[in-house]
């Protein structure tokens, strides 16, 4: 391995450890009430089309203000900023104040706060995607999953899975002993292996830490989630916009649901979206919801899958988001609203 990969194999792994990983970004906004009528729409399409998928406007309540909100940590951190549109149509931000033909210049902003959290100086450069390790270790957990996973043991599942990869993975018998006697819940395959693994890590309270192995090669070490600095994540936020990553959510449909459990309302939303749906188990466990005794309802109307999804899921403290895989294959991600 020359000098220069060697150098930018340690800088990402040293990034890693100071915990500069890209974080998801939500954007939410409270409005004046002299907010012009159309405003709220307008926004909403423009910030849409630039690419900020994670979005709510809403009227203000009495003790909001603008700001930023680090939650959650490692693999779970998102950084939650609270703007507001004025009286003018504005939009301002902790990072300034757009006009609507601005949109894109406040989408730039929101990803930059995503690359170094709130409490990272303005100008501290995070090492990114593009960094040569990381693309590496991305290629090599990309291969799609072949092995069936539902209904089959999680320490299983995860030896056999870390038997087939070409990067080394320590997984010792600790690990395995945290995850003997429960089942995997959903079938992965067809995912990638990097995001099947810590998919079948989480729930067991455990997760994938890169690592700098032997002469700077990359290698990965299973460890209890918490306390990692920063963990592979189940996926990744997309870097296109979700109408483009996923149409279908928002295709139109008549749509009636009247008591059912939620379970079963998102497997048969996965099947006509023709996308795998995964649960955070862990922070649902962690904040006592049960998907296949919480029931929910939407009366007969026509409607997004968007709209049917966060509607519905709302009703049972939960949100989802949509992610992609290391291959760049879209699904849907199912957690809490609060986070673990």
């Amino acid at each position: 391995m020359s000098a220069r990969s060697l150098l930018l194999a340690s800088l990402w792994f040293l990034a890693m450890a100071a915990g500069l990983w890209a974080a998801p970004v939500e954007l939410e906004v409270f409005t004046d009430e002299r907010v012009p009528i159309t405003g709220r729409q307008e926004w909403l399409r423009q910030l849409s089309e630039v690419g900020v998928n994670y979005l709510r406007i809403r009227a203000k309540q009495a003790d909001d203000k603008v700001g930023i909100e680090v939650r959650g940590a490692g693999a779970d951190r998102v950084c939650v900023v609270t703007g507001m549109l004025d009286s003018k149509n504005e939009l301002v931000l902790p990072g300034g104040r757009y006009s609507l033909n601005q949109a894109a210049a406040a989408a730039r902003w929101l990803r930059a706060v995503g690359q170094r959290g709130s409490d990272k100086p303005s100008g501290q450069a995070a090492v990114g995607r593009s960094a040569q390790p990381f693309e590496r270790l991305r290629k090599e957990l990309a291969a799609p999953l072949e092995l069936a996973t539902r209904g089959k043991d999680r320490a299983e599942v995860a030896r056999q899975i870390v038997a087939g990869l070409a990067i080394p993975v320590r997984l010792d018998a600790s690990a395995l002993d945290a995850m003997q006697g429960n089942t995997v819940a959903e079938e992965l395959t067809g995912l990638s292996v990097g995001t099947a693994l810590a998919a079948v890590l989480r729930p067991a309270g455990l997760c994938l830490v890169p690592r700098a192995g032997a002469l700077g090669r990359g290698e990965f070490a299973v460890a209890p989630w918490r306390g990692a600095p920063e963990a592979w994540p189940v996926g990744w936020p997309p870097e296109k916009p979700v109408p483009d990553v996923l149409p279908t959510l928002f295709e139109s449909f008549n749509a009636n649901i009247e008591n059912v459990p939620v379970d079963r309302v998102l497997d048969a939303l996965g099947q006509r979206l023709k996308v795998p749906i995964l649960y955070d188990h862990r922070a649902m466990a962690r904040h006592g919801v049960d998907t296949a005794k919480a029931t929910v309802r939407s009366p007969k109307s026509r409607t997004t899958y968007h709209n049917l999804l966060r509607k519905v899921l709302s009703q049972a403290r939960l949100t989802y988001e949509v992610r992609v895989d290391e291959a760049g294959q879209p699904f849907v991600w199912v957690t809490t609203r609060k986070p673990l």
